[in-house]
């Protein structure tokens, strides 16, 4: 979905730029919706393609492929990474292995609620099961399985307007400094990598909302409405978590490339708007 279930339009929006064939966005799809719910924060899906972003950095291939080294040690990682997360792993035989199919399937499906559950099957596909991510059978087989209209989604995502809103959103992350994925921008601050999706949901403004909700939390305690200290310590862990949607909070940003779901659409070309730009 475009957003968790409990994120209204005026809430909090993160960017979340993807590619199925990238192994951390695996972990970060995974578990984003329910980290974003949490924090009241609503998700701007942003499938892109790494291969046009590794080549124009002068790499033919993932440095995971062209680093044996740094491959090896990934491929460990990526073992405690999803036994921390409680997911299923299982290395691909084919690395990266090509999802363009699915990045178009994404793009159709940017505003609607079901944009979540299909990429988690999609990546489960790819690092659960070792399967083939770039088959339309497939591809209508998971659509299907979620209860929708596989043949009508399938026949947008292969149209050539679909096809040239991918390249443009590539030409996109390229343009706002996108190096690997995941990457999540706030506005216009930019944070890479699964490990970097706790402060990218905590960052408002440039201002953390735990220094906020600690300030709140410094205010009580010195005006004599601070609780004992174990039910300060929840009070301020809930605090941390609401701050965003208290009144002290100034509006957060909202993508101008991404608006909430039943507002207007922006035109296929018009794909890279910043906050900042």
């Amino acid at each position: 979905m475009t957003g968790s279930a409990e994120a209204s339009d005026a809430s909090p929006e993160i960017e979340f730029w993807f590619e199925f064939g990238s192994n951390y966005s695996y972990l970060s799809v995974m578990r984003i919706e329910e980290e974003a719910r949490l924090h009241g924060v609503r998700i701007a899906w942003k499938p892109f393609l790494l291969g046009p972003i590794f080549r124009a950095l002068g790499m033919a291939n993932s440095p995971f492929v062209l680093q044996k080294v740094k491959g090896a040690y990934v491929w460990r990682d990526m073992v405690r990474q999803c036994a921390k997360y409680g997911l299923e792993w299982v290395q691909p035989s084919a690395f990266p292995r090509l999802g363009v199919v699915p990045l178009r399937i994404v793009l159709v499906g940017t505003y609607e609620p079901w944009v979540g559950s299909f990429s988690k099957k999609v990546m489960e596909l790819n690092f659960a099961r070792d399967q083939d991510i770039n088959d339309p059978d497939r591809m209508s087989q998971i659509l299907t399985d979620l209860g929708l209209p596989a043949s009508d989604i399938l026949g947008l995502a292969q149209a050539e307007p679909t096809k040239l809103r991918l390249r443009e959103q590539t030409d996109c992350a390229r343009q706002r400094g996108i190096f690997g994925a995941p990457t999540f921008f706030v506005g216009s601050e930019m944070f890479w990598g699964n490990d970097r999706l706790d402060d990218a949901l905590d960052f408002d403004h440039g201002l953390p909302v735990t220094v906020i909700a600690f300030a709140i939390a410094l205010h009580n305690l010195v005006w004599g409405f601070a609780q004992p200290f174990a039910g300060a310590a929840a009070d301020y862990a809930r605090r941390a978590r609401n701050a965003r949607n208290t009144a002290a909070i100034a509006p957060a940003y909202r993508s101008a490339a991404n608006p909430p779901r039943g507002g207007p659409r922006r035109a296929h070309g018009a794909v890279c708007g910043s906050p900042a730009s």
